[in-house]
């Protein structure tokens, strides 16, 4: 079936448009993902979308479907897993501390499972998996290595082009177009089944639909965090808000830097531009060095294990991924990672 039904359903005009249900998002973004449709369609109908507003049931549509077409990894258990949902562009300011964080809520025994890929267009920043490419870990292409990766240090990247190459198709689209649309969530939900997620959502008033999107994929636990360039990495200069997803319930959470004794001027930066100095960064703290990067890491590995449900409070998780680090067990973690 051709995209153009729907892109008709979707932009006939005020008075004959509405939304499409999710059973009809399903069937539309699996023909987006399969090539098929003209690229002027799909930039027609996620702008159209973009503009009309992505409903709860399209999203849920939309993340069906790329989740039916994704090789994802299949562990056999998903005791202590937690999946994260990060922007696959790279961070333009702060440091990409989903890496760090993820490595060292690994060492404090949680399973940690993102998609991601090197920044694909020039000038967009640092991404998560370009310091991992840059210390020689973690980053992978192969399902089955991701899935040992899982079983064994804790932690596996798999590479977003290897996963959906579909959305990876849709690259220069996004470029062309200049506008969030509906990849840009899709892209942050592609976890494994309904396991516990740690999920960055945009500024704005999206909490409330990004949760009703969680729970309408099943997901029984999750945390949403509004954290600087929609990541994951909450900030150090002021309060970031979020939502928790705890079975039924649905409560606010607000991660404050001066609750942990973390609140500072600025975010965390690298010395210079580049991959290089990023891995460099978060090599360093690793090894114990001090700073806004490793107060940044240790929430986010906090929250990390919060939503992983391996720690009963984020301030737990805080003292256990300061242990994990001053103790060496987060640079074993790095070192188990570049002998698989």
């Amino acid at each position: 079936m051709p995209l153009r039904p729907f892109l008709r359903i979707v932009a006939s005009g005020r008075r004959t448009a509405r939304n499409l249900s999710a059973e009809e998002a399903e069937r539309a973004f699996r023909i987006v993902l399969s090539g098929r449709a003209p690229v002027a369609q799909v930039a027609a109908f996620l702008v159209a979308l973009r503009w009309k507003g992505e409903t709860v049931d399209e999203l849920i549509g939309f993340t069906r479907a790329a989740r039916a077409e994704a090789n994802l990894p299949a562990p056999g258990a998903v005791d202590s897993l937690v999946s994260v949902g990060t922007p696959l562009a790279g961070r333009e300011k702060a440091l990409p501390l989903e890496a760090s964080g993820a490595i060292v809520a690994a060492a404090c025994g949680a399973r940690v499972f993102f998609v991601g890929d090197p920044a694909p267009l020039e000038g967009e920043g640092v991404s998560a998996a370009d310091v991992f490419q840059e210390l020689g870990v973690g980053f992978t292409d192969d399902v089955g290595r991701a899935e040992r990766m899982l079983e064994g240090p804790g932690l596996a990247v798999l590479s977003a082009a290897k996963v959906l190459p579909g959305m990876r198709r849709l690259d220069s689209l996004r470029e062309d177009v200049e506008v969030r649309t509906a990849l840009h969530t899709v892209e942050k939900l592609l976890a494994i089944g309904e396991c516990p997620v740690l999920v960055g959502a945009a500024a704005g008033p999206v909490l409330g639909v990004a949760a009703d999107v969680l729970r309408g994929l099943g997901h029984r636990r999750g945390i949403l965090l509004q954290a600087p360039e929609g990541s994951v990495v909450p900030s150090l200069i002021a309060p970031t808000k979020g939502l928790e997803i705890d079975g039924d319930a649905l409560t606010t959470l607000v991660v404050d830097p001066e609750d942990y004794g973390f609140l500072t001027s600025r975010e965390p930066l690298a010395a210079s531009p580049g991959p290089r100095a990023a891995a460099a960064s978060v090599r360093a703290l690793l090894l114990g060095e001090h700073g806004p990067a490793r107060d940044a890491t240790l929430l986010c590995a906090a929250l990390l294990q919060y939503a992983a449900r391996t720690v009963p409070s984020i301030s737990e998780g805080v003292g256990r991924a300061t242990e994990a680090i001053d103790r060496g067990k987060a640079e074993r973690v790095l070192d188990a990672l570049k002998a698989l």
